[in-house]
């Protein structure tokens, strides 16, 4: 849980960081995010509830990351890696968050 909670805290080295600090797509440190999001479901599966942090975490991740790299100005380098690249974003993302989402009675807590 630590490696999540930096990430989603945008510490440096952080894919968020990287994402929104200097335009970049970085593909370890998304990986890592992406398996310490994998990592926090496989947890917290069979709780009822979520840490608060966890929760504005995932929310935020789900529409931060979509919203920034859909912009017109997103830097990219091809067509074709783009393509990749959002669908693997939002692919991931949109896979960890509905696991989340199947939690029973899942609710953030404070």
């Amino acid at each position: 849980m630590t490696v999540l909670r930096r990430e989603f805290e945008s510490v440096d080295g952080s894919f968020l960081l990287r994402l929104r600090g200097g335009l970049v797509w970085d593909r370890a440190a998304f990986s890592r995010l992406e398996q310490a999001m994998r990592l926090a479901c496989e947890q917290r599966g069979g709780h009822d509830d979520l840490p608060r942090w966890m929760a504005e975490g995932f929310y935020e991740v789900s529409h931060f990351v979509a919203e920034w790299t859909a912009h017109p100005n997103f830097p990219r380098r091809s067509r074709r890696s783009t393509t990749r690249i959002a669908w693997s974003g939002a692919g991931s993302g949109g896979l960890v968050l509905s696991r989340v989402a199947c939690l029973p009675g899942a609710a953030p807590v404070a």
